[in-house]
């Protein structure tokens, strides 16, 4: 684990009680240990898959729980109530910057000690694992990333489309900003963004 990692865990749990997850997409290897880490999805990490039936992080919120991982989902939604921040870790495949996302923006501002890039807003999802937190953000990870230091750009998704074959990630179109361009389990879609503030470090630290 990266020093600079472990001293974020530590001062946030000094003051939140905080619980990290991992493998909620079982072929998403964290980029680094987490002691106490909560494993999202055993199965699907013992076998390697993304997922056993559905989608974990799209199966919160069921009526009536049938899927594999609808069933794990009422079982982690329990745990999450326990703890004020939940720290959901992904990789992408995509080559993108080191992103925090969050679905309410008042959340964004637990994303800036970790050194990322972006913040990522999706709105209106009730069914992924952050969505049911009381807090709850996501960090995604590129294969290669670095930690950032600078001013935080916050973005918003406008919607999911058809990625085109040049669009490189945050790099402005005229249809909007690509988001996680070439992520392998999106198959050739992406999410197209608008930039909603130029600077959360200014606004969301005071």
């Amino acid at each position: 684990m990266r020093p600079t990692v472990w001293k974020i865990i530590q001062q946030q749990s000094e003051y939140m009680k905080t619980l990290y997850i991992t493998y909620t997409h079982g072929d998403e290897h964290p980029p680094y240990e987490i002691p106490n880490a909560l494993v999202a999805n055993p199965l699907a990490r013992e076998r390697n898959l993304r997922y056993i039936e559905t989608d974990l992080n799209r199966s919160f919120g069921v009526k009536t729980p049938v899927s594999y991982e609808e069933k794990r989902a009422v079982e982690l939604e329990e745990m999450l109530n326990d703890y004020d921040l939940v720290v959901d870790i992904h990789r992408t495949t995509a080559q993108t910057k080191f992103c925090g996302i969050v679905t309410k923006s008042d959340d964004a501002v637990y994303v800036l000690p970790y050194g990322v890039s972006a913040v990522v807003l999706v709105e209106n999802i009730q069914n992924s694992l952050i969505s049911r937190a009381k807090h709850g953000i996501a960090l995604e990870y590129p294969y290669a990333y670095s930690l950032h230091t600078g001013s935080v750009p916050l973005y918003r998704v406008k919607k999911f489309v058809t990625a085109e074959p040049h669009w490189i990630d945050f790099e402005e179109t005229e249809q909007g900003i690509p988001y996680l361009v070439n992520e392998k389990a999106y198959h050739g879609k992406c999410f197209l963004l608008e930039k909603i503030h130029p600077n959360i470090n200014s606004n969301l630290r005071e």
